[in-house]
């Protein structure tokens, strides 16, 4: 088996892959009338695995998935055939085929507007903001807010907190690309509120992290550093906390530099290093250490600067490459 699959993960992956098909190829679709309930899930299973393998196998993801998409317009199945369009659309998307994307997610939103469910209202929800996300990486602002603003208000007529927080998440970025940054942090302060109250701390420490990033941006250190330290509240909230707080020990070690105080940025890009050595980010490790390594050679101690890069190459070597093949 493993002359065929690099995991057992990649196997199993497969695996239900196969099960899936092979449950949509054995059911009779006019037959499902009554067994609807199994049929639908056998269909937004296979949408699901599709999904999981868009990056690493995009032809076999896009075929599971637009079967699906037949098979959902046979039985009638209005949601699963949303859900495949929108699909098909967030594919595309994480492949770099945004253009394309873009049509798919439209057509989504098209069906979407059509329904009423919450789960339906959900859906449309998201797909509004991936159409929002794609105006944004063109540097259409405008355009791009206006969809996260209607996200927003899907996300409220769903009830969906979580939506309506990553909704103004978006809105707010594409603020900052208009450089309107006391807007953005507002719209921060309101998707952290709700994170707050909904316990979702992984996304309140995202939060805070990029409040802090912007009050560094405008210049406003003190302001800055208080929002990176606030992602230490929650560490005993976290089991992967090192994965969160080495990015906010390396902004805190940046704010400090351009604070003037070296001393206390070397302690943090410290902090960094070694956090990111503990849930193993070999790329992240790597700009810490020049990071750390670019101070230490406006500071004139290049002996250090020397020292620490050739401790990172020492025990960083294969990662380093695999990370410079990437970039």
């Amino acid at each position: 088996m493993a002359c065929f699959f690099t995991s057992y993960g990649m196997f199993m992956k497969y695996f239900s892959l196969i099960i899936l098909v092979l449950s949509l190829l054995s059911f009779n679709v006019e037959a499902s009338i009554f067994d609807k309930g199994g049929a639908n899930k056998v269909i937004l299973d296979l949408i699901d695995s599709a999904n999981s393998i868009a990056k690493s196998d995009y032809a076999n993801a896009e075929k599971l998935i637009t079967k699906a998409k037949l098979y959902s317009e046979k039985s009638g199945f209005e949601f699963g055939e949303a859900r495949s369009v929108f699909s098909l659309g967030y594919i595309n998307q994480v492949n770099g085929k945004k253009d394309k994307s873009i049509i798919y997610y439209l057509e989504a939103k098209k069906i979407l507007d059509q329904q009423n469910s919450t789960e339906s209202t959900k859906l449309n929800a998201s797909c509004t903001r991936n159409i929002g996300m794609i105006f944004h990486s063109h540097f259409q602002y405008e355009q791009a807010i206006e969809y996260f603003e209607l996200s927003k208000k899907l996300a409220k007529k769903a009830k969906s907190k979580k939506l309506e927080a990553i909704a103004m998440y978006y809105k707010a970025k594409a603020l900052t690309g208009k450089e309107e940054y006391s807007l953005a942090i507002d719209n921060l302060f309101l998707a952290s509120e709700i994170a707050l109250a909904e316990k979702d701390y992984k996304y309140l420490i995202k939060l805070n992290n990029q409040i802090g990033l912007l009050f560094k941006k405008t210049g406003d250190y003190e302001n800055a550093n208080k929002h990176f330290f606030e992602t230490f509240v929650y560490k005993s909230e976290l089991d992967d906390f090192s994965k969160y707080g080495s990015t906010a020990f390396h902004n805190i070690a940046n704010t400090y530099i351009l604070m003037g105080d070296s001393l206390k940025a070397e302690e943090y890009f410290l902090k960094a290093i070694d956090s990111k050595v503990i849930y193993g980010d070999t790329k992240k490790l790597f700009l810490s250490f020049m990071d750390l390594a670019e101070l230490y050679k406006n500071r004139n101690q290049l002996d250090l600067a020397r020292l620490l890069l050739c401790n990172f190459l020492h025990s960083n070597i294969l990662p380093l490459l695999q990370f410079l093949v990437q970039i």
